[in-house]
């Protein structure tokens, strides 16, 4: 079942052109892995496609889960499970992690009781190595890189999205939790999701099940040559 088709899309940022006739299908439990140099516009797609306001789809079609992406709200893609799993995560001072986490949790699945919520992160806490302090702790706020990135990997468990964008998570991570971060998003792909992955790391994209490579280069999003 196709989960994500990109039909002929231009994309901007800033009023500038950042990509231009990109066009790729990604199937229920694809992976595609998406390499490029730094400011080649990978991060552009992503937020694109997340529906940030820091980029926009000026011309082409995006159909997400037989929906009209492009006619969503940022809220309503998260509602219909897509996520971002941003490289540079913002800090959110004041913001409590148990709070971000229960409002996140009730825009995807609707409005949840906090016991429900509470019991559900828990459960996950363990498989991205943090202890229950990190929810009375205010979102990425004086978090470590790495910190920021587990924080990340756990609002991917929690909302069970049906396509994942992968922003360079393994950057900041050790070794173990790099492997670990493969383990969670290979989970992810068993259960269907779809993920674009972007990494300038080709063993931790070796380490993921990837089914199509993409290469972004002076505005285009191309196959590699030596494919």
């Amino acid at each position: 079942m196709s989960v994500l088709k990109l039909d002929n899309v231009s994309i901007n940022r800033a009023d500038r052109n950042i990509l231009r006739e990109v066009s790729f299908t990604l199937e229920t439990g694809d992976v595609l892995a998406l390499e490029g140099q730094n400011g080649s516009g990978k991060t552009s797609l992503f937020l694109a496609l997340a529906g940030h306001p820091a980029a926009s789809i000026s011309s082409g079609g995006v159909m997400f889960d037989g929906q009209n992406l492009i006619a969503m709200t940022a809220p309503e893609r998260v509602k219909a499970g897509v996520l971002y799993l941003f490289q540079d995560p913002p800090a959110l001072a004041g913001v409590k992690a148990i709070d971000f986490l229960r409002l996140a949790m009730s825009a995807r699945f609707g409005d949840l009781p906090y016991a429900k919520v509470y019991g559900r992160v828990r459960e996950e806490l363990p498989k991205v190595g943090f202890g229950e302090e990190i929810l009375e702790r205010y979102v990425h706020d004086h978090f470590s890189g790495g910190e920021k990135k587990r924080f990340e990997l756990l609002t991917m468990l929690l909302l069970e999205p049906k396509l994942i964008l992968v922003d360079e998570i393994d950057a900041g991570l050790d070794a173990d939790m790099r492997a670990r971060a493969s383990e969670l998003l290979c989970d992810q792909v068993r259960r269907g999701a779809a993920l674009i992955v972007s990494s300038h790391q080709s063993t931790f994209l070796s380490s993921l099940p990837v089914t199509q490579s993409r290469y972004v280069r002076e505005g285009r999003v191309e196959t590699p040559p030596c494919l």
